[in-house]
């Protein structure tokens, strides 16, 4: 039998450092740990945000990255989104990585809607959260995400993606069985 690899003992590392973290009270929490350039597409969640129904209940969405289109998204969402949703959503410009993994540990809900991807190192570090995915439908996600471990959105559909997470919010034991399959999966 022969040592871990450094790659092994990174995995370890990684799957343990990224692990469920205990939710607070108060409003569930989706976290966007992605970048800002267009490739990711942050702006699609803005847009869906805006026709979620007043009943969705209380909620916090939180941007934790930057990049090239930080400030065209975040007055995207001045413009766009009504004030009482738009007190909801935060734009932290970047944080440190261990702000990063205690937001996902904390989260009720991961988004990604990136445009074209590989098998993504922030969806792996949501998944060995326990967090539910909500991604864009695209092949990379595809091996990751099924109905029970997160939800696929078609991109460019704001209303089918204003939809989802409205499910992903409302449906607790739906979050908690994800939460055992995704770390199992990672």
């Amino acid at each position: 039998m022969g040592l871990p690899s450094a790659d092994d003992a990174c995995q370890a590392g990684c799957v343990e450092r990224f692990s469920p973290g205990r939710r607070p009270q108060g409003p569930l929490g989706i976290t966007v740990t992605r970048g800002f350039p267009p490739v990711y597409n942050n702006e699609y969640l803005i847009r869906a945000l805006a026709l979620l129904p007043e009943a969705v209940q209380d909620y916090r969405v939180t941007f934790a990255s930057k990049g090239p289109t930080f400030a065209a998204t975040r007055a995207l969402a001045d413009t766009l989104l009504p004030t009482s949703v738009r007190r909801r959503v935060e734009f932290l410009g970047g944080v440190s990585n261990d702000t990063l993994r205690d937001a996902l540990k904390s989260s009720d809900l991961y988004v990604s809607l990136s445009t074209r991807d590989g098998t993504s190192t922030s969806l792996l570090e949501a998944l060995a959260c326990g967090v539910f995915s909500l991604l864009s439908d695209i092949p990379a996600n595809r091996e990751w995400i099924d109905g029970s471990t997160g939800l696929l959105v078609p991109l460019g559909r704001p209303e089918v993606l204003a939809a989802a997470p409205q499910r992903a919010l409302q449906d607790a034991a739906l979050r908690r069985r994800a939460a055992k399959l995704n770390r199992k999966l990672v």
